[in-house]
């Protein structure tokens, strides 16, 4: 980007765009400090090249809401000696050491300094005011031995009345941190450093729809994808963490797929294998192996056919080499087609969880007609094998009308089954399997 490039924001019903002041720009993006007078509400905003209209979205103007900035880095880690470094997976901070980091999105600095979380430990505040330009903040404390060491240790900002979350990485021995996913030192470096690591994703998915107690059906498809993963993208999956319990909207976090030309050293084919199926993916002709498990015919919902995707021991086989991994049932919830759901009372739905570790997750999302408004969506621990939704949310639903209750289960973090391999010439290559299930009913409001 150029220095011509400008930012407007234009509040909805007026004809009138507002400057805004453009701090700074980058090859991926730009900085700008949203004018004081701003209506709040809703807006759109417009950014321009060189005089043309380059894009425009819609944003919610806010009197205030605290963000971890992001540019300058995450966190920054300060030296006793030498200059400072970004704090990441190969440069984790120290026990004792300061950290500065970065805030935006309050109109003023709050008459009390901030109270800094590091995985739930209160960390000593040395410094908490204005970062030297318009609208940042910068806080600079001191990490406590008390804090747990880790790749992605929480990080929690309270200052008034906003909190913001983000991470950090530290260790206690002066090493690069010991990541989840077991990627060397070399590999973390690389990431710091805004590199990419190429990745094997297993994607497996199995699907249950009952439109009725006599009409049901099953598909399944196994799907390897080669991508791309950045520091942020890997991080997405080792972060997730959604609030337990049930509120409107909200999902699990999904996968990000950008090929890359290293699928063509497995050759045409893998060859996936569970006790005694055998199953051939097969090369689309790019950096891709799939297969698609011919969905069962209309059953009885009581007497459809055992999954051949079923939860177990399975291995990946190709010319590079071999991924064994465990395999998590398919859900199935308790419950008829169509899911009878009282409205004025608390309604507690059941799964057999015996099968699932602790890294799953349920979610259920239930939602009135075909995927439509409300909706309301709940997460519990897969393995627990229950979830209440609270009635005060079923009372949206109208007593009378249908709906569609989907159960999901995915598996999160460090839970998801992983290895790492060497791709010709050395190339590190990370292997994930994202495997997940659903349960899809009607649903009649009573």
């Amino acid at each position: 980007m150029s220095n011509a490039a400008s930012v407007s924001i234009r509040p909805v019903g007026s004809a009138t765009p507002i400057p805004a002041q453009v701090l700074g720009t980058s090859e991926t993006g730009l900085t700008f400090l949203v004018p004081p007078d701003t209506p709040l509400g809703n807006a759109q905003l417009i950014y321009n090249q060189n005089g043309q209209l380059t894009q425009s979205t819609g944003v919610s103007i806010v009197s205030s809401r605290l963000a971890l900035y992001r540019n300058p880095a995450r966190a920054v880690n300060i030296n006793a000696s030498g200059p400072a470094t970004p704090n990441g997976l190969a440069n984790p901070a120290q026990p004792g050491q300061v950290v500065e980091i970065f805030a935006t999105g309050l109109t003023a600095v709050p008459q009390y300094p901030p109270q800094v979380l590091l995985g739930n430990v209160a960390q000593s505040v040395l410094y908490a005011g204005g970062g030297g330009t318009a609208g940042l903040l910068q806080i600079n404390f001191e990490v406590s031995p008390d804090a747990p060491d880790a790749c992605y240790v929480p990080l929690t900002v309270t200052w008034g009345a906003s909190t913001a979350t983000s991470f950090i990485s530290k260790t206690s021995d002066g090493m690069a941190c010991h990541h989840p996913f077991g990627l060397s030192p070399q590999v973390l470096y690389t990431l710091d450093s805004g590199g990419t690591l190429e990745t094997g994703l297993v994607s497996i998915t199995r699907g249950l729809s009952a439109a009725s107690a006599d009409h049901a059906s099953r598909s399944e498809q196994a799907v390897v994808s080669f991508t791309e993963f950045s520091a942020a993208q890997i991080a997405g999956y080792l972060t997730a963490n959604p609030a337990m319990g049930c509120g409107g909207g909200g999902g699990l976090p999904g996968g990000f797929i950008n090929g890359f030309s290293g699928g063509s050293q497995f050759g045409s084919t893998m060859t996936l294998q569970g006790g005694a199926t055998t199953l051939q993916l097969l090369s689309g002709g790019g950096p891709e192996y799939s297969i698609t498990i011919p969905a069962t015919a209309d059953a009885p919902l009581n007497h459809l056919p055992a999954p051949v995707l079923a939860g177990g021991a399975w291995t990946l086989s190709s010319s590079a080499g071999q991924f064994g991994f465990n395999l998590l049932p398919p859900v199935e919830i308790n419950a008829g087609a169509p899911v009878r759901i009282q409205t004025d009372r608390n309604q507690t739905i059941t799964w057999d969880g015996s099968g699932f570790d602790a890294g799953a997750m349920m979610q259920l999302t239930l939602s009135a007609g075909k995927y439509g408004p409300p909706a309301v969506t709940c997460f519990a621990a897969a393995q627990g094998g229950t979830l209440t939704i609270p009635g005060n949310l079923l009372g949206h639903f109208t007593p009378g009308g249908a709906g569609v209750l989907a159960a999901s289960v995915v598996e999160l973090g460090a839970w998801m089954p992983h290895a790492n391999f060497q791709l010709s010439g050395g190339i590190p290559l990370l292997m994930l399997l994202s495997a997940g299930s659903t349960d899809t009913r009607p649903v009649d409001f009573q």
